[in-house]
């Protein structure tokens, strides 16, 4: 079956705010309670659109690079009425080489730069508004109602759904430059002859994906993106690649069928659902310095989730940090008196404007002001020494800025650490 799109223009009524919470010292607004971020989660019909809202598609997947092309002429996605309830069909049918995907699902935002593959454009796909994922995000998650599915197997096959985020400032350790991402995130309700397994962990050019393979079955199913996108990070940091949670903003989501090598996959699908729970509060660090256009104090906030291992922060630092002797100097404290944060390293990140080529800037001092000591061995790398820092003081930092070699750069602020 050809590609098919449906999309309406019709408005759902989402449920209306809990309450609005505001946090002065960050100047930060966040709205208490669960919210949905998909719309149409049952795939109803609206006006004369079953699956309003949602682009039933076909497309094939080309590894590593990504979605390509359109699907074959056995590929189908169409949404159907069965009794009162609108369900999705999927099948994916494939007689291509083994690095090709083939795939056919029903698809919510959209996080490519370019357009869709076949006679879609990225304006043809309804978009949610993207959903940063601070840390005042508490919890994120989808629900899922798979009805049945069916294989034929022969190499790899799967049913899953996926999120899809953007991911800014992510820093590439091993090469040693700076890029804009995309990180998916895969979980499986089955599947079969897959090379990879759960906790996978890929990447290729500026492509992230990781693997969640609890294959549940068919029924009812809630998978917790937000803990997956946790352990996605910390996969990403085994690699050298290094990202911000707060620097992810959710874009696009799916429920699909998957073939690669011959023959095919099928799946019927009543309810997809990803929500979210905002729990109105910032956790982080305070950050102060001196600009070199003033000789006020400027103050900024690095946000730090609530995990339980260590994770990690990448701060754009929009000032021209004012230079003494030489040094780039930093005051950090814990931002709420009640936190602790434990601290497992701070480096500062030169990358050169014109080839986002990055030079790591070590702590050249860290003094404890509460201690009224340094601690430079606890806090220059990730060696699992670490520094508790609490509201009874605060760490001021030095860095070297003759270690730059660019001319011209931008200064970014890398944390590895947690709150407890």
């Amino acid at each position: 079956m050809l590609l098919l799109f449906l999309l309406v223009s019709v408005q759902l009524s989402i449920p209306a705010a809990k309450t609005n919470h505001k946090n002065e010292k960050l100047n930060f607004n966040a709205t208490y309670g669960w919210h949905d971020w998909t719309v149409n989660p049952d795939f109803n019909k609206i006006g004369n659109t079953p699956g309003a809202y949602w682009a039933a598609r076909a497309w094939k997947w080309y590894l590593p690079t990504g979605p390509d092309d359109e699907g074959g002429p056995n590929d189908e996605a169409y949404f159907y009425k069965s009794g009162s309830d609108y369900r999705l069909y999927v099948k994916a049918a494939t007689i291509d080489s083994s690095n090709v995907i083939h795939c056919a699902g029903a698809t919510q935002g959209w996080v490519w730069d370019h357009d869709p593959p076949g006679n879609l454009t990225k304006d043809d796909i309804f978009q949610p508004t993207p959903l940063r994922i601070t840390s005042a995000i508490g919890q994120l998650k989808s629900r899922t109602y798979l009805i049945d599915y069916n294989h034929y197997f022969l190499g790899t096959w799967g049913v899953l759904s996926n999120v899809w985020f953007k991911v800014y400032h992510v820093y590439d350790g091993y090469s040693g430059v700076f890029f804009d991402g995309v990180l998916g995130i895969d979980f499986y309700y089955d599947s079969g002859g897959q090379a990879i397994h759960d906790g996978s962990f890929r990447y290729g050019g500026t492509t992230m994906i990781y693997t969640k393979m609890p294959n549940p079955g068919a029924g009812w199913t809630t998978f917790d993106i937000l803990q997956a996108l946790i352990e996605a990070q910390q996969a990403a940091a085994s690699n050298f690649l290094y990202f911000d949670i707060s620097n992810c903003w959710l874009y696009q989501v799916e429920v699909l069928v998957e073939k690669g090598v011959p023959c095919w996959t099928t799946a019927d699908y009543s309810y997809f659902r990803v929500y979210y729970f905002e729990t109105g509060s910032l956790t982080g660090l305070q950050v102060s310095f001196h600009t070199s256009d003033s000789k006020n104090l400027k103050q900024t906030f690095v946000d730090i989730r609530k995990a339980n291992n260590i994770t990690y922060s990448i701060y754009k630092l929009d000032e021209k940090i004012a230079t003494e002797g030489g040094f780039y100097k930093l005051k950090i404290n814990v931002l709420n008196e009640e936190e602790v944060v434990i601290i497992d390293s701070i480096r500062l990140l030169a990358v050169e404007t014109d080839s986002n080529n990055v030079t790591e800037i070590p702590v050249y001092l860290a003094f404890n002001q509460h201690a009224m000591k340094y601690i430079n061995d606890l806090i220059v790398k990730n060696d699992g020494k670490l520094f508790k820092l609490t509201s009874e003081g605060y760490l001021e930092l030095w860095f070297d800025s003759s270690k730059i070699p660019y001319e011209n750069y931008q200064l970014y602020l890398l944390t590895a650490a947690n709150i407890i």
